[in-house]
């Protein structure tokens, strides 16, 4: 006799989580490198937590995407993690094996955040703060992260403190906008910020972390506009298309991404101003201020000549106000506090 069964009570096989990823003192990534089977169709993927390898796991959430990006956490901290599939029938899988990530130390050298007394920084140990900095724009972009770490063995040896770059590079890199290291995209569509990678800005915050932690100081752009918005920088292809509040969900995004990190001056603009640009700008630091730390600085980086403050015209949140020169080989910058 042939008994024909229409309801499907196969559970979906296991999946298996990869290597979990360091991102910072309070963040980790856990990948998955085999999604689960089933004979229809999975539907969802619970994801649990635990700091025992024997428990009691916690479910982080009960629909996650991989890989997951998992903050808030304790730093100096090892974490455990697990997750199974349930398909479409509501059959519920076996466990994938435990895979564990440590969390790093905690950021800085009780040197940061850095604030404003008058026209000076002042370290948290209320000590001023001078400015020596290096101007490697596209390192994030270009550099592997052993390459990343012997330049900044190299600065912290020279005596610099503080480095300018851009978070996501247009022009100025061997495989831009992507990393060298994993040819890895800022964006899943290219030009897109409503579409930023995950991969991507985990390991800007990775590398920002090993910054920190060696005294340095970054002023940082989210999206180096470009000269007179040419195609050297981003403000053409993908922030001046964009709308108002898709800016403010890019600066929530990276608000979230670099929460931790207590080192960072925020550089908006680059090399560019108009009118049309400012509604765009002051979305990108809403954003940023919305879902990032209180104690981040801002700054905006004019044209040649001309200052953050006489641009952004008293923008509330303009902490520093910024002017360059330019002549043939000359770079002369001034940064200021207001």
């Amino acid at each position: 006799m042939l008994i024909i069964c229409k309801t499907d009570i196969r559970p979906p096989t296991a999946p298996v989580l990869g290597t979990v990823a360091f991102v910072s003192a309070t963040a980790l990534t856990v990948p998955m490198t085999t999604p689960a089977t089933d004979l229809v169709a999975v539907a969802s993927y619970s994801l649990e937590r635990a700091t025992s390898a024997s428990g009691p796991f916690t479910e982080l959430t009960a629909a996650a995407t991989f890989p997951y990006s998992d903050t808030g956490l304790t730093a100096s901290t090892t974490y455990y993690y697990r997750a199974r599939a349930t398909d479409s029938s509501g059959n519920v899988g076996n466990y994938s094996a435990i895979v564990s990530g440590v969390t790093s130390a905690p950021v800085g050298n009780g040197t940061f955040p850095l604030t404003i007394s008058g026209r000076y920084l002042l370290t948290q140990e209320g000590t001023r703060f001078f400015v020596n900095g290096d101007t490697p724009w596209s390192a994030l972009v270009q550099l592997t992260d052993a390459q990343w770490t012997q330049y900044l063995t190299d600065r912290q040896t020279r005596g610099f403190n503080a480095l300018l770059l851009n978070l996501i590079e247009h022009r100025f890199a061997n495989s831009a906008p992507n990393m060298v290291q994993g040819n890895v995209a800022p964006f899943t569509t290219a030009e897109d910020i409503r579409t930023p990678n995950s991969a991507y800005f985990d390991r800007a915050v990775a590398m920002i972390t090993e910054a920190a932690n060696l005294g340095f100081y970054v002023l940082m752009t989210p999206a180096y506009y470009g000269f007179d918005a040419g195609s050297e920088g981003w403000y053409t292809s993908a922030i001046g298309t964009r709308t108002t509040g898709e800016c403010q969900a890019y600066g929530a995004y990276l608000g979230t991404k670099f929460a931790g990190l207590p080192n960072i001056c925020w550089v908006m603009g680059g090399d560019y101003y108009n009118a049309s640009t400012l509604a765009r700008t002051q979305a990108i630091v809403t954003g940023l201020k919305s879902t990032g730390r209180a104690d981040w600085l801002f700054t905006y980086h004019a044209s040649p000549g001309s200052s953050s403050a006489d641009v952004v015209n008293g923008g509330a949140w303009l902490n520093l106000s910024s002017t360059y020169e330019r002549s043939q080989s000359l770079l002369v910058a001034d940064l200021v506090a207001d």
